[in-house]
């Protein structure tokens, strides 16, 4: 049997630690891809002349999208 060289408390705090880079990295990635498909959707707008349907549309859709990118990548991770 392999002992842990760790202590309890170190545990905790590299644990603690990635939640969190977790966290910030699914958020950032979440505001940057709506970001990204309400940004599509404003210029769609202004070429098409079709004031907030696109935007409205590119923000409603990049959500579901963001969270089925990171479900993916979280299912790859937990296969490695």
């Amino acid at each position: 049997m392999i002992k842990n060289k760790m202590s309890k408390d170190d545990q905790i705090a590299q644990f603690t630690k990635k939640r969190v880079q977790v966290f910030v990295y699914a958020s950032m990635f979440t505001l940057v891809m709506i970001a990204i498909t309400g940004g599509i959707g404003y210029l769609l707008d202004q070429q098409l002349n079709t004031s907030p349907v696109f935007l409205v549309i590119g923000l409603v859709i990049g959500y579901p999208i963001t969270q089925l990118m990171l479900y993916k990548k979280y299912k790859a991770a937990i296969k490695k």
